[in-house]
């Protein structure tokens, strides 16, 4: 089995982080942030500095003053307006760190400010919203004239901030009309086509090379882009090596959050607890800029209705502005936020029909009532097969019931002495491939076979958390009947590989792994006849759908689905309100599983992270100010923290590598609605909001 290669070289210390790299002669950078959330900059006086220090504004970009992501925008300095506390103003580059903080320290900003708005229904009330998109089926008003019962719920989840495993740095290089970039991003061409729009210069004089990176969790994507633009700008008008770093205080403080979202559902119900009709209302709060936002709430509506039969449904989502740090790309995108309201709501909806929530699901499952084309029902058969395995391997109903039970004698909480005890059931799906085109041309694979027998692989996806280096290695050779080891992936760099498009992780088996799948293949009916070294180029094209969204289901935005059932069980103290995870089921259907031992771990990790945002606080705002959270209030759960997680795959229709669909962020999605029912059967208490902890069940109490 292949080893991947940048793991070894961290446990040998022997891995190069951006922040490692120390050109001769380089510059460090020093930005210079807004104080305040909303207004308008007045003024801005410099004071005397060295000749050896420089100040860049926005005046000094030689080309256009933004970064765009997915068509959306924010710009790398700002101008006159402020949007939040933070936001980039000036640029001091020099030698020594202290005396580029003295600089800032004496430079003089005049604001105007303006009222800020820092909540979604601050937005709301306010006409802030900047997108919006519905999604609707049948007749909605007509089912809601006669209803047997109609059932309401709200839910929210928080501001998550991602602790990366190493610093977000970035270093350009200048050499005559090159430069060379070395960033640690997930779209490296991205990056390379912003900084060759911000310093106005052909694409072909932008060279990015992508430097080690531990599992970011998707938080490597917009803090790169304007990072390294902050660099490229000094490299460009200084015509030396430019290194910006973010200190520790700068990535908790300003880089990309998850995006705080508000779910209002209201539903009717038949006497048979089957939902006839669902209205919805999402909100998605973006932040100060829009740059992946409006993507993030496309996939929030997508997984409401990809689980279960729901005849007329009206789905609003909307993107809402607000003076809050801009939000970005994390794990999940959104479907951690979409299959965490909806699996929380329905719960509700089953246990108000005196249903329990495993006989609720499996009746009202889209495959069980949807009129569906073979297609459709190939898609969604697994959603049956799972459900049933993690209830088997859990022994789901007869806990349900039991704690129930004593959950209903009334002792409750006001029982010191005995631990409360829930068990929670989630549902979700995971749509693969991230069909939202960036490159219209589409994106590009190439191998090549060398005469000594190695292939090499060029492609843009970068390896990380998703161990994508060693699902190409295994895929190549045993197409090709080479050792893994015989099988080379060329470090990212955007002069010598082709684009790929985003590294997202069922992204890069769904569309990578295919155009890999199809080159070794031709390489592969070749050698017979062909001569070495040969080389293969694949390219893939987003298709247009016709609609968006069937009416049926949400199978066409994606070119697949993956199917997870999970349950989670856990103990409530009800003195301390800790509570102890006691075992994670999760059953997955993601088609061939290539490296089953890597993906179990690549699972394993994923749910703790999916644990990390239902039980570990969010980052608090003060007026538009992120406050420091303590070290133990905002962590992923190690090692001591584990409990014990049970994973298991159905793959037994499945036969080639090709039919792999993609793991992707979807061990993260079940983990945080199972927690919360389990944790919300245990207190008796209906609890809408992510995450739960003990000061929040505590204050729920005393309000109470």
């Amino acid at each position: 089995m292949s080893v991947r290669h940048n793991y070894s070289m961290m446990l040998k210390g022997e891995s190069i982080f951006t922040s490692d790299i120390f050109p001769e002669n380089v510059l460090i950078i020093r930005t210079v942030r807004s104080k305040i959330a909303s207004g308008e900059i007045l003024s801005i006086k410099i004071p005397e500095i060295p000749e050896d220090c420089f100040i860049i504004s926005h005046r000094d970009i030689p080309g256009k003053n933004q970064i765009t992501f997915f068509g959306k925008s924010l710009p790398v300095l700002a101008v006159k307006k402020i949007s939040y506390i933070g936001e980039p103003i000036l640029l001091i580059c020099g030698n020594k760190p202290s005396v580029l903080k003295e600089i800032e320290n004496r430079i003089n900003i005049e604001y105007r400010e303006f009222p800020p708005v820092f909540t979604i229904q601050e937005a709301i009330d306010t006409g802030r919203i900047i997108d919006s998109l519905t999604l609707s089926r049948g007749d909605t008003e007509g089912a809601f004239l006669n209803p047997h019962k109609i059932i309401d719920g709200d839910y929210s989840t928080g501001t998550e901030e991602y602790l990366d495993f190493e610093t977000h740095a970035a270093v350009v290089i200048p050499d005559k009309e090159t430069f060379t970039c070395y960033s640690s991003s997930l779209f490296p061409y991205n990056v390379r086509d912003n900084v060759a729009e911000v310093l106005n210069q052909p694409r072909k004089n932008i060279r990015v090379i992508v430097t080690d990176m531990s599992s970011p969790f998707g938080g490597k994507l917009v803090a790169p882009a304007l990072l390294t633009s902050h660099a490229a700008i000094a490299a460009y008008l200084l015509k030396r090596p430019v290194k910006a770093t973010y200190t520790h205080s700068e990535d908790i403080h300003f880089s990309p959050k998850r995006n705080p979202s508000l779910f209002k559902f209201r539903t009717v119900v038949s006497e048979q607890g089957a939902i006839m009709g669902l209205k919805a209302h999402i909100y998605m709060d973006a932040g100060a800029f829009n740059t992946i936002s409006s993507l993030t709430l496309k996939r929030v509506l997508y997984s409401l209705i990809g689980n279960y039969h729901i005849p007329n449904y009206e789905l609003h989502g909307y993107v809402v502005s607000t003076n809050n740090v801009p939000s970005g790309y994390y794990s999940g995108l959104g479907e951690v936020e979409g299959f965490f309201s909806s699996e929380m709501f329905l719960s509700k909806v089953s246990m108000a029909m005196n249903f329990d929530p495993y006989t609720w699901k499996k009746a009202n499952l889209l495959i069980q009532k949807a009129d569906l084309s073979a297609r459709e029902a190939q898609f969604l058969k697994p959603s049956t097969i799972v459900l049933d395995r993690v209830i088997q391997a859990s022994d789901f109903l007869r806990k349900f019931h039991a704690f129930e039970a004593v959950s209903k004698s009334g002792e409750g909480l006001t029982n010191l002495h005995t631990p409360l005890k829930g068990i929670g059931l989630a549902l979700c799906c995971h749509g693969n491939g991230l069909l939202e085109p960036e490159n219209e041309d589409g994106y590009t694979l190439q191998v090549k076979m060398d005469k000594d027998n190695r292939l090499r692989i060029f492609t843009s996806i970068v390896d990380m958390g998703c161990s994508t280096s060693c699902y190409f290695s295994e895929i190549a050779s045993k197409i090709l009947d080479i050792p893994a080891s015989n099988v080379i992936i060329k470090q990212v760099d955007t002069t010598s590989v082709p684009d790929t498009g985003p590294t997202m992780c069922s992204r890069s088996i769904m569309v990578a792994g295919r155009l890999l799948e199809q080159s070794c293949q031709k390489i592969k009916s070749r050698l017979k006849t062909g001569k070495r070294p040969m080389e293969v180029t694949r390219k893939f094209r987003v298709p247009k759908p016709k609609n968006p969204l069937q009416p049926s289901n949400s199978v066409t935005p994606y070119m697949g689905l993956s199917w997870e059932a999970t349950c989670v069980e856990i103990e409530l103290d009800p003195v301390t309100f800790q509570i102890i995870c006691r075992g994670i089921w999760i059953i997955i259907d993601s088609g061939f599983i290539v490296l089953p031992k890597i993906a179990k771990i690549h699972v394993e990790r994923s749910a703790l992270e999916g644990l990390r945002f239902a039980s570990i606080k969010n980052m608090d705002f003060n007026n538009g100010k992120p406050e420091y959270l303590l070290a133990h209030e905002n962590l992923i759960p190690g090692s001591k923290d584990l409990p014990p997680i049970h994973v298991a795959f159905i793959q037994d229709p499945y036969k080639e590598p090709g039919q792999a669909r993609g793991l992707g962020d979807q061990p993260v999605t079940g983990v945080a609605p199972a927690f919360l029912s389990a944790v919300s059967q245990a207190t008796r208490i209906n609890f809408s909001q992510i995450p739960i902890y003990p000061e929040v069940i505590q204050d729920f109490l005393e309000k109470k």
